[in-house]
């Protein structure tokens, strides 16, 4: 909603830890929203500069370590 709190997916130090991964978040049709190497910059809720509605959409973190991607749901709430 624009007012500093809770405005981006921020996942505390994941670029530390992990500089190599890799963050893609999908819609519930499939189609990828967002992509990251390194998690420098965290998803704003939004797709080539629209915010994306209310909802809950399908995220894989891959830590590129050889260990089995996460993978879960973040939901959108404005």
């Amino acid at each position: 909603d624009g007012d500093g709190t809770n405005d981006v997916w921020e996942i505390p130090f994941l670029n530390l830890y992990h500089p190599n991964c890799t963050v893609q978040v999908f819609n519930r049709w499939g189609a990828k929203l967002f992509e990251s190497t390194g998690y420098a910059d965290p998803w704003d809720g939004s797709f080539k500069g629209n915010k994306m509605p209310v909802g809950s959409y399908y995220f894989v973190i891959d830590f590129a370590d050889g260990s089995d991607p996460v993978k879960g749901t973040v939901t959108i709430i404005r």
